[in-house]
This record gives structure tokens, sequence and C-alpha cells, in this order.
């Protein structure tokens, strides 16, 4: 993934929104459009993103460390656990968009809702009082 930021979707500041995807070139081919000092770059520019990414991971199991060791318990006692154990165990996502989940399951509910509601909006009610209809207390 990282190759392919930095060769074929130019994201990387040192080298520049350049992409040096070759799309004709095979997969058994090794024909690169660029020099080796620039091969060097990419590699170097390659390693840079992986390492930042495993430093930014590291820190994050750090911080959350705690929050790590209650879902490891938990799921030494259960084999799976969904996102509302998680909710329990560590609290709620401190973000505000749904889960693809959430949106599924509020559709769902709201689904329900209109099921029930719609009949009854489109019901007309007899008000008018009469001695077939007498009125109800």
């Amino acid at each position: 993934m990282a190759y392919g930021m930095v060769t074929i979707y130019g994201m990387n500041e040192k080298l520049g929104n350049v992409s040096y995807y070759e799309s004709k070139q095979s997969e058994y081919s090794f024909n690169k459009p660029y020099s080796e000092a620039t091969s060097e770059t990419i590699d170097e520019e390659v390693r840079k993103i992986i390492s930042g990414a495993y430093e930014r991971s590291k820190a994050l199991l750090r911080d959350k460390r705690s929050e790590l060791e209650i879902i490891a318990q938990e799921l030494l006692k259960k084999e799976i656990i969904f996102q509302q154990d998680l909710e329990t165990l560590i609290g709620a996502r401190p973000f505000d968009k749904q889960t693809t989940y959430q949106e599924f399951t509020n559709r769902k509910e709201e689904k329900k809702i209109e099921e029930v509601v719609a009949p009854v909006e489109n019901t007309e009610i007899n008000t008018e009082v009469t001695k077939d209809n007498p009125p109800v207390e």
C-alpha cells in the first residue's frame, strides 16, 4: 500500500504529485520508468510511511492499553464481541458519525415505526355521535 501511495497515486511531498505507474507493464516485467536515484528515494519515502504508521500504532496501543486489556479479558470469556459489548465495556465511540451497523439498525427501527404509524394515520375516525355510535368515555 505504501509503495502504491508513493509510486502510483503520487501521495508524497518529496516526490510530488507524480505517478510512476506504467499501465502497459506486465507483472513479470521489471522495467522501471524512473532512475536508480528515484528508486532509492521511493524506498526511503516508503520506509518513512511504514515507520510512521508503526510508531503511531504503538503510541495508540500504549495510550489505550487499559481499554485493550478490558476487551482482551472479555474475548477470553466470549469468542465474539459485538458493538453493544464494546459500548458496555469501554463506552460509546467518541465520534459523531454513526457506524454502518448503527445506520442499519436505526433504519430498521424507523421502518418498524413507519409500518405502525402509517396505517393509523390513514385510518378515518368516525367522530359523529349517534345512537349507533355513542361517545367514548
